[in-house]
């Protein structure tokens, strides 16, 4: 009986810091500032002229109504457009991060559900 209560209360430990992992990782998305979906790409252009090649040029990629779209940037741009593209990236990795800490909470709670009730059921026999 002490080495199920033992399980029960590593359990809730576990259960706790991803809790706390979670919470701590939703402030941080939540105050992401702005930003732009998409991904940044260089290409360089040949000239007319041999041996030469012009660029980079910057442009934006990126998926609207499951169609691509390629922006031009200009080099002025290319600081604020890189920030706001990292930043969807953060978020996207924040996101991904959430999911896989919910699904391992929902295993977690569902052990503790198992190690409860056989702990009512040795109790009980």
């Amino acid at each position: 009986m002490a080495t199920e209560n033992d399980d029960i209360a590593r359990l809730r430990r576990q259960f706790g810091e991803l809790a706390r992992t979670r919470k701590r990782l939703e402030e941080r998305l939540l105050y992401i500032p702005d930003l732009c979906p998409g991904n940044l790409s260089a290409i360089r252009h040949k000239r007319k002229t041999p041996n030469t090649v012009g660029g980079p040029y910057h442009y934006l990629c990126r998926s609207v109504k499951g169609r691509r779209e390629v922006i031009y940037v200009p080099a002025k741009d290319l600081p604020r457009i890189r920030a706001l593209t990292d930043a969807w990236r953060t978020l996207q990795r924040g996101l991904r991060q959430l999911k896989r800490l919910n699904a391992e909470m929902l295993r977690l709670l569902g052990r503790i559900g198992e190690a409860k009730r056989v702990k009512e059921e040795n109790h009980e026999g």
